[in-house]
């Protein structure tokens, strides 16, 4: 198995700008190629996915138990306010397009079910980040962190690419605001927002 980095986090964290990073860096490095909305583990010794040495998916969540002890985990944040603005933004659980997504996630953590409106998108960004934290080895907020710096603990070469520096000060239509939600969801975020270093208020 040629597989030896996993980056993760929620969706709207940059999965798809670190593939690129790893790919750019020289890495046989993927963007959701692997795990997919059937809810199944790839199996990384079949001759489909046996090349791959660094995956990127915010799907890879659930299944970071599963994958050998060898490989990276990499835990990829977002100031957790722009992440639930954003996916409500988007309306994430409302486009038929994301369908297949949605049910994925629901499954996956299925507390998701009792929740509606900003309560669930809020549960989301807690839920999913809490499911990775017991994996990770390495945390990277993709608003505050130096890329070059990942790449070191990776112990590959820094390279030239181009970061796009998300913005942690942008809030995105509409904004989150603490009457939106239930009173332990907005305790916990705000508990979350200091626990990885961010101002709730930026």
């Amino acid at each position: 198995m040629a597989l030896q980095i996993v980056a993760t986090g929620t969706g709207r964290c940059a999965t798809k700008s670190v593939g690129m990073l790893f790919y750019y860096a020289g890495m046989d490095a993927h963007h959701e190629n692997a795990f997919q909305w059937g809810g199944l583990m790839p199996d990384f010794e079949s001759k489909k996915f046996s090349h791959i040495e660094m995956e990127s998916s915010y799907m890879a969540a659930p299944f970071l138990d599963k994958l050998p002890e060898s490989v990276k985990i990499i835990h990829l944040i977002r100031h957790p306010f722009r992440v639930a603005e954003s996916i409500y933004h988007g309306q994430w659980w409302h486009v038929p397009a994301m369908g297949g997504y949605n049910l994925f996630v629901h499954n996956a953590l299925q507390s998701m079910h009792d929740y509606d409106g900003w309560d669930k998108y809020v549960h989301y960004v807690i839920g999913w980040n809490e499911m990775i934290e017991p994996h990770a080895h390495y945390r990277f907020r993709i608003d505050k962190d130096d890329p070059h710096d990942l790449l070191d603990w990776c112990g590959i070469e820094p390279v030239e690419y181009h970061w796009q520096r998300y913005n942690a000060g942008k809030r995105e239509h509409p904004r989150l605001e603490r009457e939106y939600i239930q009173p332990q969801l907005w305790d916990q975020i705000i508990e979350m927002c200091e626990r990885y270093g961010y101002d709730p208020c930026e």
